[in-house]
């Protein structure tokens, strides 16, 4: 009988990035919470626990302070993945299962764990580099949660795929664009009244990034590229795959080697194709594509 842990390392070893981050998010959250009640068991006094929990949890929340940070530096990723509130989870999750899933078609698997980190970290250094510019407007002294990371996704799926839609509950097909907007308004509404500014200014720094990103991927730029072939190479390892060598076999055609003018011009001409794509998305949402170029645009997007 297979126990529930190897079903859930079933699952996370067949589910798609998207789904293993929310995944990961989520186990991270329930270890909080079993914390969280080791703690109030452990201590006869309330406040004690809490101030115990608070003191594990700044090794994983990353913090504004640079001499802090010089020996915490992992808490510049281990951040995003660390949330307090169930709420501000759910809608996090929500957000990143939406943005994520567009993402997917658009710009292709391998780089949305390296969008999610680059975002997220973008997020954190805007926000400290505020904190010491203008100590009196950002409060706390801690960044966590995801929502840098996810202002990334959904600046990245608004200039790749702005008419991409997608179906909500009760009001049906909205384009990603309006969601989008809706978004950042939201964010400058909030950022208006003074509430919440770290968290309002992660969500600037992971916007920043995501535009950034998603401009330069437009002219065939990965930023991500360097992360991508470091995580790549970490899933190998653990996964035990391992490079496997070329059959040679009697009687088949040796290929014929391409010059590199050829290659350029192969290059060229399927960038010209992903672009030609993708302009087609921006225009009429990804539904109007075939399925031809539904699966050119996936192919691409796993290849490049």
């Amino acid at each position: 009988m297979t126990s529930w842990t190897e079903e859930i390392k079933r699952e996370f070893r067949v589910a798609n990035v998207v789904t293993r981050l929310i995944m990961v998010n989520a186990v991270v959250f329930v270890l909080t919470l079993l914390l969280q009640i080791v703690l109030n068991f452990a201590y006869v006094n309330r406040m004690d626990a809490q101030m115990a929990f608070v003191d594990i949890i700044s090794w994983i929340a990353a913090p504004y302070d640079l001499g802090e940070l010089a020996y915490k530096p992992w808490t510049v990723v281990t951040h995003l993945f660390l949330h307090y509130d169930f709420w501000h989870l759910l809608f996090n999750m929500i957000f990143l299962y939406f943005f994520g899933r567009i993402l997917l078609d658009v710009i292709g698997n391998k780089r949305i764990v390296g969008l999610y980190m680059y975002g997220g970290i973008a997020s954190f250094g805007l926000t400290v580099l505020t904190s010491y510019m203008f100590p009196h407007v950002v409060d706390g002294s801690r960044l966590v949660g995801a929502s840098g990371s996810l202002f990334a996704f959904v600046i990245t799926a608004m200039v790749m795929a702005p008419n991409y839609s997608v179906n909500l509950v009760l009001i049906g097909p909205v384009k990603v664009k309006y969601l989008a907007l809706l978004t950042i308004v939201l964010s400058l509404m909030s950022m208006a009244r003074m509430d919440n500014m770290g968290g309002n200014v992660a969500h600037a720094g992971g916007a920043l990034f995501g535009l950034i990103f998603s401009l330069q991927l437009k002219k065939g730029r990965d930023l991500t590229t360097g992360f991508n072939q470091w995580w790549e190479a970490i899933e190998n390892f653990f996964s035990g795959k391992r490079r496997t060598r070329m059959k040679v076999s009697r009687g088949h055609v040796k290929p014929k080697p391409v010059s590199d003018e050829d290659y350029n011009l192969m290059k060229k001409r399927r960038q010209q194709e992903m672009d030609a794509i993708l302009d087609k998305i921006s225009r009429s949402g990804y539904e109007s594509l075939s399925r031809e170029e539904k699966d050119k645009l996936f192919r691409y997007s796993q290849e490049t």
